[in-house]
């Protein structure tokens, strides 16, 4: 129910599709592979120039927050060598 339409039936939230579980844990390799090789370009260039990235727990213990491609390969490449992190695909519920 919505507040503009009383009788509206509210939206249900729909699971990633088998698509979108694909394009993530594509993306996730991409990033496990970039922060193994240390590289702070192929790091960057997984977000967008103006990404917004708010570490809280990959990396540090805090929120973190960093913007931009290369803020957010910076902080990942400061903060790999003393964490070691490393990604993994989201578990499925098929």
């Amino acid at each position: 129910m919505s507040v503009a339409n009383p009788s509206a039936t509210p939206a249900v939230e729909q699971p990633v599709s088998h698509t979108g579980h694909r394009l993530i844990e594509q993306w996730l390799v991409q990033l496990n592979s970039a922060l193994q090789s240390a590289s702070a370009s192929s790091i960057a260039c997984l977000f967008a120039a103006q990404s917004h990235w708010r570490d809280l727990l990959a990396f540090t213990w805090s929120i973190t927050p960093c913007q931009g491609a290369d803020a957010i390969a910076a902080l990942m490449l400061s903060r790999q060598a003393r964490h070691r992190a490393v990604s993994s695909a989201p578990g499925r519920c098929d």
